[in-house]
């Protein structure tokens, strides 16, 4: 999984590898410098930015903890779109909404 790493110094972000991820912070993968203690934005995917410090770094990699609890769950879902379905699980139109209520 990737985010995007937003460091303070940076005019751009910075995709980084996921390589662990939890409610209270991650472990991420780049090939950027980033030193102990700065602070930083996360942007998770289904979640959005979410501030944190860095806590530890070395070899390309680093330690995050965020400064709000996140829902590992909820950054891992795949969001699908109504174009990614199969035709036959596509709405037409035609059918009646209640087809397509939840149970």
């Amino acid at each position: 999984m990737q985010a995007m790493l937003i460091v303070p110094g940076r005019p751009d972000p910075v995709t980084v590898r996921v390589r662990n991820l939890s409610v209270g912070g991650m472990l991420a993968e780049a090939k950027v410098d980033v030193t102990q203690g700065v602070a930083i934005h996360v942007e998770l995917p289904n979640v959005g930015p979410v501030p944190g410090r860095v806590v530890w770094a070395g070899e390309g990699k680093f330690g995050i903890a965020f400064d709000r609890p996140v829902d590992p769950q909820a950054v891992r879902r795949q969001v699908v779109s109504e174009s990614d379905l199969p035709s036959y699980l596509r709405r037409t139109g035609r059918e009646p909404a209640s087809l397509y209520r939840r149970r």
